[in-house]
């Protein structure tokens, strides 16, 4: 059954393409119009090729120092605890400008701990940057990544949660 719709589809096809014949006798002549569209070949459409580079993710809370008071019988703090950076680098080899979106997603035990970006949302221009047809360079924004709360004492090389970069 599927051959014999197959077969019909097909003759219905050929029978539909338009094809003009002439019947033309001795000393006669025929013409038909000849047409052209031009296409550029530049309009590849969007082609997308981002990096992510990622330095620094495994971060660092230094406690608060703290010394001896020999008036009150206490230590008190001499600094505020702090937490190291890392950076983020996105670099656009794309065709047209993107924008990337930095998130952050806390593990179970360490909802107390956030992350601060210096933008959570930046716009990287596209690397179809060439002057007078000749190439472009890619183009790179950075996206500094610093985590607020306070790690336990007990907190060596733990996973407290993870960054994605969504790209738009």
């Amino acid at each position: 059954m599927k051959k014999i719709v197959s077969m019909c589809l097909s003759m219905m096809m050929v029978l539909s393409l338009s094809i003009t014949t002439f019947a033309i006798g001795n000393g006669e002549s025929a013409s038909t119009d000849v047409k052209a569209t031009y296409n550029s070949g530049a309009d590849s459409g969007k082609i997308y090729s981002v990096d992510i580079s990622w330095q620094g993710m495994s971060f660092t809370y230094t406690d608060a120092d703290t010394k001896w008071d020999p008036e009150s019988h206490t230590y008190l703090p001499t600094s505020e605890p702090y937490w190291s950076e890392g950076a983020i680098t996105v670099t656009n080899h794309s065709n047209t400008g993107i924008t990337a979106a930095a998130s952050y997603i806390a593990e179970s035990d360490y909802e107390d701990i956030s992350m601060n970006f210096s933008n959570d949302q930046v716009n990287v221009a596209t690397a179809d940057n060439g002057v007078d047809g000749a190439a472009g360079t890619a183009v790179s924004e950075a996206i500094t990544a610093k985590p607020a709360g306070v790690l336990d004492e007990d907190g060596v090389d733990v996973k407290i949660g993870t960054i994605t970069i969504t790209i738009s």
